[in-house]
């Protein structure tokens, strides 16, 4: 009897399928089990029943399994510091550079991502038949180029907007009012507006500057008297300049789509206070793009051969924002907006 059970135990372990495949596995269980058995009948249909239990049971878990990974239950909005953003992926990204436009002098959307609450983790590619569509996002997308702009040079300018949709938009598309492109977008632009990062934290007089530090404590402080709730602030340490600088502030949101303390996402930190990834004092708010004018413009052509190198380089930008800006809109936009880059 043991000998029969632990058969067909190790045949649920080896063919586990789907529920769908489940009475395929039950007719092959039996057969197994049957021949184990021999002519004793009643035995037979005994271990049978174990068996489709413990299979059937399996099956059901499995799936159950697959729709708690797309459930989720608060939002966390992710509004990043375009320098410091750009600071970060170079470090991280051997040869990468950056292109910010001189107008974006706000914070701008990093995400709007479905989160489990007390985890780090939430449902990602919900849905992997969905991809992102320009055009459902034609009407709002100067906004988007200048509120959630994606200012890695050696990436299509549709590549945030792609990735974002691909990995949480799909899943936050399970609440209507974020249930497609133009919804789940808009709500992004909406938010950073409405939390206005900079002329807030300007407020209560944290403003960005290249010689002026400040501590978590203020800047947490700041952001609690602004909205009523407890944000997570994160930083990035420049191996360059060995610094502290301020790179992320995010905001926690319930499904009903209102503020809520992130207290309870305190496993995003790795700080004693729970507040973030910053530590208590000496951290850099570098100024914007807009006040970085004073940069020295790049030298010129030392050479032909610098020369010819400089052209190739722009006509390769160029013709990669033409294959991924794909609405008439958008490459007008890029166009005037590309006169205003700050190479960083």
């Amino acid at each position: 009897m043991r000998r029969i059970f632990e058969s067909c135990e190790e045949y649920r372990t080896r063919d586990q399928a789907t529920v769908t495949k489940s009475h395929n596995h039950s007719t092959e269980a039996a057969q197994r089990c049957n021949s184990d058995i021999g002519s004793d009948d009643s035995l037979f249909y005994g271990i049978l029943v174990v068996c489709l239990v413990v299979i059937h049971g399996s099956d059901v878990r499995s799936l159950e399994s697959k729709k708690s990974r797309k459930k989720w239950d608060s939002l966390l909005f992710s509004q990043q510091w375009p320098v410091t953003s750009c600071i970060q992926h170079k470090e991280s990204h051997y040869g990468a550079s950056c292109q910010i436009f001189k107008n974006v002098s706000s914070w701008t959307v990093h995400g709007l991502w479905p989160t489990v609450t007390g985890s780090r983790f939430g449902p990602s590619f919900c849905n992997k038949s969905w991809p992102f569509v320009e055009a459902k996002v034609a009407d709002i997308e100067l906004q988007l180029l200048r509120y959630w702009t994606n200012i890695y040079k050696d990436t299509g300018k549709l590549s945030l907007w792609q990735h974002e949709w691909s990995k949480h938009g799909t899943c936050a598309a399970s609440l209507p009012q974020l249930g497609d492109e133009h919804k789940y977008f808009s709500k992004g632009l909406e938010w950073v507006l409405q939390y206005d990062l900079r002329t807030g934290l300007a407020q209560h007089g944290i403003i960005p500057s290249t010689n002026m530090t400040y501590t978590s404590e203020a800047i947490f402080s700041a952001l609690t008297a602004l909205y009523n709730t407890d944000p997570i602030v994160d930083c990035i340490y420049d191996k360059e300049t060995k610094t502290q600088l301020l790179a992320q502030i995010k905001l926690c949101f319930t499904r009903d789509l209102k503020l809520m303390s992130c207290n309870k996402h305190s496993v995003h930190s790795v700080s004693p206070h729970g507040r973030g990834n910053c530590p208590s004092k000496g951290i850099y708010y570098l100024p914007s793009v807009s006040s970085l004018e004073q940069l020295p413009a790049p030298p010129a052509p030392s050479t032909p051969a610098e020369a010819l190198e400089r052209m190739k380089d722009a006509r390769h930008d160029q013709e990669t924002n033409r294959k991924t800006c794909n609405t008439l809109l958008c490459q007008a936009i890029f166009t005037v907006y590309a006169l205003n880059i700050v190479p960083l």
